[in-house]
């Protein structure tokens, strides 16, 4: 679209993108941070002359207007994008953030979106109507999420029909189902899945195999049943009842040795038949009994964490732990797999209990850690919340539930058709969301609705999101968000975006008749923290930034605060990183032109915060406006250099870098809270 090249331009998308990206992300719970104690006082980055000299970054204007106070305007010029008209403002005084980007579109997507975000909320909506691709048949899906203080629900529903080129694909139907449940001291896990229509079995031929496990006083009780094919070389393990438990008790014994236990098998049900040249097949049911485990465990255990060189563990806290590691109960694990000649199932139940006296062990053994390097403080929060968490979870008896049911079915036409459905919700939430507030945490309450449907040859989808919490803002950009080991362009970039005091954002976008329009903004009650960033290209204050189209070329004006002394020559000024040779430079009396400014007063309605009390602009709505301009009290007659300055850039360039940081810190943010 338009040279990201350009470091004032840059800045400006650091601010809007940073504001606009994260907050997507959906956050159930999280740590109450202190609000940003940043002042309001007008932009204050001091000049660094030897920082503007040593530079390295900086690229040259082609045109520098010096004001009689010491102040320039550095104006660059390059060639544009003809379909791209881009008009970008910035006033660090007003503290405002405007861009309006009009593109061509290469596509027959149509639609509206639209996104804003405030310090305590954030809101998004938008549709999309699309050609439907040629493979798609039909779709319609829908999902709902839904967090509150009293609710926490979800539900996805999907049926599509797809048609395949390739021609070789095998008839045949893949369906599963299942459902969870857990509290804070159990967790309970079912479900099966089966594939039908292929063949399955292979060369072994048919199978079963089943298993499950119980818990005993001292160790467990295992009860397998296996009817499978044995192979010729394999025959002599299995061909008499002895052998059979011979094999049986070499397996599962050295099972027990390693635990420091004893093991005894017992074989229930035996069967050995030759079904064909070098072939026989195997019918066996047995149990293994392991005695002695937990106590051997226990002991192994404890030598291995009173020993580790990065604890700080007694022999008796590391027993303490280890007693409470083993206390995890298997109530029932069990499990089997059959396969048949155009079928394979397999169905599986898993219930422990005493999960959270395990939980609570393992998080005493990870506070354990002996140095400050290996326990970072923001993992020691983290731990902190969990067990917090883990504490109202118990306390409130919070009970969460989940179920899906899924079918694929492939056609002998070439069409899959899917169906799926999946549905959450969590009993005793709003006494868990009062437990968790007692304890210092708050929770973030949000709504996300979801569809997508063809209909007369076109896919449509509708998106709808809402976020509410008190420290939305401190949240998404605290340090623990971005993390200890973000990198350092990212945390200085998410350190200004918190130290600017931010207001509001706002984002829309739309896409008709094959044009592309997006309008973006921010308001700062603090935008000298940005000024940090512009240091390392200027070595001082910029006061505003605004870029336009100008004639097939896109302008930057940039102007800065003490470039010079009053009585600086025109080698003072080619002297620093912001010139070259082939740079013009105008000194007061050399010049009499006025420049574009922001308007203001459009950005502020665009935003809906209060305009600036005193504002020059017209107000036609764009993020600069022609009509609105800073006079000079010099004169000039060469116009802005006509691209003389630069070779690499006719805008100043601040690199893509700082762009990324923005995108990147927003996607840090979802990727930790999506996770938490």
């Amino acid at each position: 679209m338009w040279n990201s090249n350009g470091r004032p331009i840059a800045v400006v998308l650091v601010a809007l993108m940073l504001v606009v990206v994260p907050a997507s992300a959906a956050a159930t719970t999280s740590q109450t941070t202190a609000t940003s104690d940043a002042s309001l006082e007008e932009p204050t980055v001091n000049f660094n002359q030897a920082s503007a000299n040593n530079s390295t970054d900086v690229d040259p204007a082609d045109t520098v207007y010096v004001t009689e106070n010491g102040d320039a305007i550095l104006v660059y010029r390059e060639e544009s994008n003809e379909t791209t008209r881009l008009e970008l403002g910035m006033d660090m005084s007003e503290g405002l953030m405007h861009m309006l980007v009009t593109d061509e579109l290469d596509s027959e997507v149509t639609g509206t979106a639209q996104a804003a975000i405030g310090q305590s909320e954030f809101l998004a909506n938008g549709s999309m109507t699309a050609p439907k691709p040629e493979e798609l048949r039909s779709l319609d899906a829908n999902a709902e999420v839904t967090r509150t203080s009293s609710e926490a629900t979800s539900s996805v529903t999907l049926d599509a029909v797809v048609e395949s080129e390739d021609t070789t694909m095998q008839a045949g139907t893949i369906s599963t189902e299942g459902q969870l449940r857990s509290t804070a001291s159990s967790f309970d896990f079912s479900g099966s899945a089966a594939v039908s229509g292929t063949s399955s079995a292979g060369a072994m031929g048919p199978m079963e195999h089943s298993v499950s496990i119980t818990e005993t006083e001292t160790g467990y009780t295992v009860d397998v049943a296996q009817d499978y094919q044995v192979g010729h070389y394999a025959r002599q393990q299995w061909d008499t009842r002895e052998n059979a438990t011979r094999t049986l008790e070499m397996q599962y014994g050295l099972i027990a040795e390693q635990l420091g236990g004893e093991s005894e098998v017992t074989i229930d049900a035996y069967e050995f038949t030759e079904t064909g040249e070098n072939t026989y097949r195997l019918d066996i049911e047995y149990t293994i009994e392991y005695r002695n485990v937990h106590e051997a465990v226990t002991q192994q255990l404890t030598q291995t964490l009173a020993e580790a060189e990065n604890l700080t563990l007694s022999e008796a806290e590391a027993r303490d732990i280890s007693e409470r590691l083993q206390e995890l109960e298997i109530e029932r694990v069990s499990g089997s797999v059959t396969v048949e000649e155009q079928q394979m199932t397999a169905d599986w139940d898993v219930q422990f209990e005493n999960f959270d006296t395990v939980a609570l062990a393992l998080l005493d053994l990870a506070e354990s850690v002996e140095s400050a390097e290996e326990m970072p403080e923001s993992t020691q929060e983290q731990l902190d919340r969990v067990r917090t968490q883990l504490e109202a979870a118990q306390e409130s008896g919070l009970v969460q539930t989940a179920s899906w049911q899924g079918e694929l079915e492939a056609g002998s036409d070439g069409t899959a058709t899917v169906s799926f459905q999946a549905r959450s919700e969590a009993e005793n939430w709003a006494e868990y969301v009062s437990a968790l507030e007692e304890r210092g945490i708050d929770t973030t309450s949000y709504r996300l609705r979801l569809s997508a449907t063809t209909t007369d040859g076109e896919v449509t989808a509708d998106l709808e999101v809402t976020m509410e919490d008190e420290d939305l803002l401190a949240q998404l950009f605290s340090p623990a968000a971005t993390g200890s080991d973000a990198p350092d362009e990212l945390s200085e970039a998410a350190r200004a975006f918190r130290q600017a005091d931010f207001e509001r954002a706002k984002m829309d976008v739309s896409a008709e008749d094959g044009q592309l329009r997006v309008e973006a903004g921010a308001k700062f009650a603090n935008a000298s923290a940005f000024g940090d960033l512009m240091e390392e290209t200027y070595g001082h204050t910029v006061q505003s930034v605004v870029s336009r189209p100008d004639d097939g070329s896109q302008v930057t004006y940039v102007r800065v605060e003490g470039l010079v002394d009053g009585s600086a020559t025109k080698s003072d000024v080619r002297s620093l990183d912001v010139a070259n040779e082939s740079t013009t430079i105008r000194l007061p009396g050399e010049w009499d032109r006025e420049f574009p400014a922001m308007d203001s007063t459009s950005a502020a309605e665009f935003l809906g915060v209060e305009p600036p009390e005193e504002s020059g602009s017209s107000g036609n709505g764009s993020a600069d406006d022609p009509n609105d301009a800073e006079t000079a009290t010099t004169a000039d007659d060469s116009g802005d250099g006509g691209g003389s300055g630069s070779a690499s850039s006719g805008m100043p360039g601040f690199g893509l870098g700082v762009a990324f940081v923005a995108l990147l810190a927003g996607l840090a943010v979802v990727s930790r809270r999506r996770t938490e």
